[in-house]
C-alpha cells in the first residue's frame, strides 16, 4: 500500500485547538502531593426555619394554583356542554314553532322542551354564581400565600449574614457517601451506615475533615448551632459539584410564575 493511498480521518492536533480541554479544567485545583487545595468559601448564614417555612408556603402556592386550574377546567368543559344542549334545544323548540299547526304530541313536545331549556339555563346561572364565588375564594387564597412567600423571602434576604471559610471539596466518592448516602468515616477511615433516616453523625465527621479554617474537632462540631452546620455543609457540596440548581425546579418556577401573571396579572 502506497503512502497516498492511506486516508487519514478525524481531527488532527486537537491539541492546538482553544477549546480543547485541559487538566485544570477538570480537576479541582490540586497541590504539588495531587490533593485538592482548601478553597476560600462565602456562606450564607441564616435560620433555616425560614426555608422550612417558605417550602410549605411554596406548596400551599403550588396546591392554591392546581385547584384553580382544576376548578376553571370543570366550569369550562360544564359550561360548554350545557350551551351544546341548549343550543340543541332552542333549535327543536325554533322547529316547532315554525310548524303552523302542531299536533298534541308536538304541543306536548314543545312544552317539555320548553321546560327543559329553562332548567338548563338556570341551572347554568346557579353554577356560574357557585363558580364566581369558589374562583374569588381560592384567588384570594393564592394573593395571601404569595404575599406570605414574599414576606418570607424579605426576611430571609434581611437575616443573612455572609461569612468566610476554607474548605476541601469532596471526591465523586464521597460525595455520593456523605451527601447522598450519609455515611461518615469512623477513626480507622471505614464508612459507616447512618443508623436511621434521622441521624445526622455524618455531618460532624463531614465538617471535621473538609472544613480547614476554622478547624474544629467532630466533637466541636456536634456542639455548633444547627443553622452554622447546615450552611456550611450547603458550602461544601456546593464546592464539590454536588449540589446544583435542578433544570426542574427552575421550570416549575417559569410556570409557577406565568401562572400566577395570568390569574392576578402583574399585581
Amino acid at each position: 500500500m502506497k503512502a497516498e493511498d492511506v486516508k487519514i480521518t478525524g481531527k488532527q492536533n486537537p491539541t492546538n485547538k482553544p477549546n480543547m480541554l485541559t487538566k485544570d479544567d477538570i480537576t479541582f485545583e490540586l497541590d504539588v502531593d495531587g490533593k485538592a487545595i482548601p478553597q476560600e468559601v462565602s456562606i450564607e448564614v441564616y435560620d433555616r426555619v425560614l426555608d422550612d417555612e417558605l417550602f410549605m408556603t411554596t406548596l400551599e402556592l403550588d396546591n392554591a394554583l392546581t385547584v384553580h386550574d382544576s376548578v376553571r377546567k370543570v366550569f369550562k368543559g360544564m359550561v360548554e356542554r350545557s350551551n351544546k344542549e341548549i343550543a340543541k334545544l332552542s333549535v327543536r323548540i325554533d322547529d316547532l314553532n315554525k310548524l303552523k299547526t302542531l299536533t298534541k304530541q308536538q304541543q306536548e313536545l314543545l312544552k317539555t322542551t320548553e321546560k327543559s331549556k329553562k332548567e338548563q339555563e338556570d341551572s347554568l346561572n346557579k353554577v356560574s354564581l357557585e363558580y364566581d364565588v369558589k374562583i374569588e375564594t381560592i384567588t384570594t387564597k393564592i394573593k395571601e400565600t404569595r404575599k406570605d412567600f414574599q414576606e418570607l423571602e424579605k426576611m430571609r434576604k434581611e437575616a443573612i449574614k455572609i461569612k468566610t471559610m476554607k474548605a476541601v471539596p469532596c471526591t465523586v466518592v464521597e460525595a455520593h457517601k456523605y451527601l447522598r448516602k450519609r455515611m461518615y468515616k469512623d477513626k480507622e477511615g471505614k464508612w459507616v451506615e447512618p443508623e436511621n433516616e434521622e441521624d445526622t453523625t455524618y455531618i460532624s465527621y463531614l465538617l471535621a475533615e473538609k472544613v480547614t479554617e476554622p478547624k474544629l474537632t467532630v466533637t466541636e462540631w456536634d456542639k455548633s448551632l444547627p443553622h452554622m452546620r447546615l450552611s456550611i455543609k450547603e458550602a461544601i457540596s456546593e464546592i464539590s459539584y454536588y449540589k446544583r440548581p435542578s433544570p426542574k425546579e427552575v421550570l416549575i418556577e417559569r410556570r409557577r410564575g406565568e401562572k400566577l401573571k395570568n390569574i392576578l396579572g402583574d399585581c
